[in-house]
């Protein structure tokens, strides 16, 4: 039971990082693209294999990031010159990791053969551009709106919108108490 709970904890921490954390929404549809995209490019199953652990260690360190962050502001909501190098530099870890993955993505999609493959697949079967605009303006629309926030947007006793994540966890005790 308690392996359960643990689990359950985990994928709590994920959906909070998912839903008030806009980079991770941004790694997400990145990660949704290079995979979509990557059917296109002849890909050994060792190349897919680092493009999932990139992708998986690039969330991982956005995770980790969040709750440096969310330690930082519960030790102080002030400014703190120790506070700012700790969220500074799991931010910085990010990017660095990020940037990587981005370097290895194009290694692996520095192919003529594969753009000419999805030039041809689009061309060939101009429907599919409209799944890829709706896919393209849903991608811009989670990344804006977070799947919490448009719940939560429907609650008028409170404005979300530039409320952070600690804001909103208050007000919701306060609501409750």
């Amino acid at each position: 039971m308690q392996l359960l709970q643990s689990f359950g904890y985990a994928f709590q921490g994920i959906w909070r990082c998912i839903n008030y954390e806009r980079n991770m929404r941004i790694h997400m549809v990145a990660a949704a693209y290079v995979l979509v995209f990557s059917l296109f490019f002849p890909l050994s199953a060792a190349q897919y294999g680092v493009l999932f652990v990139l992708i998986g260690l690039v969330m991982a360190l956005e995770l980790l990031n969040t709750a440096l962050e969310a330690a930082g502001n519960a030790i102080s909501t002030e400014y703190h010159p120790q506070i700012k190098i700790l969220k500074d530099t799991a931010a910085g870890a990010v990017l660095v990791l990020a940037i990587a993955a981005a370097a290895v993505a194009c290694v692996f999609f520095w192919n003529g053969e594969g753009f000419c493959r999805m030039a041809t697949f689009f061309i060939g079967q101009p429907l599919w551009f409209l799944p890829l605009g709706f896919g393209t303006a849903l991608s811009i629309f989670f990344i804006v709106r977070s799947p919490c926030r448009l719940r939560l947007i429907s609650e008028k006793s409170i404005k979300y919108k530039n409320s952070s994540m600690i804001e909103i966890e208050e007000y919701r005790k306060r609501r409750i108490a």
